[in-house]
């Protein structure tokens, strides 16, 4: 129960980490200080939405890091 109750405390650092993570493999490069604030907002909408990871994944796909860079 440990992990499941420090997870839950720390959600929103755990989805961005997850968001991070997901896109460092999709994209085949390290994130830069630049990406932040697209990583955050995308955070912030998964947050929203209940933070599921299927909306976690559907929104870093559409993401302009996932596209463009």
């Amino acid at each position: 129960m440990g992990l499941k109750l420090e997870l839950l405390e720390r959600k929103d650092a755990f989805t961005r980490n997850l968001i991070e993570k997901f896109l460092i493999c999709a994209t085949g490069r390290e994130l830069t200080f630049r990406d932040r604030a697209e990583v955050e907002q995308i955070a912030r909408q998964v947050a929203s939405s209940g933070h599921g990871f299927r909306d976690l994944v559907k929104l870093a796909m559409k993401s302009e890091i996932f596209h463009k860079r």
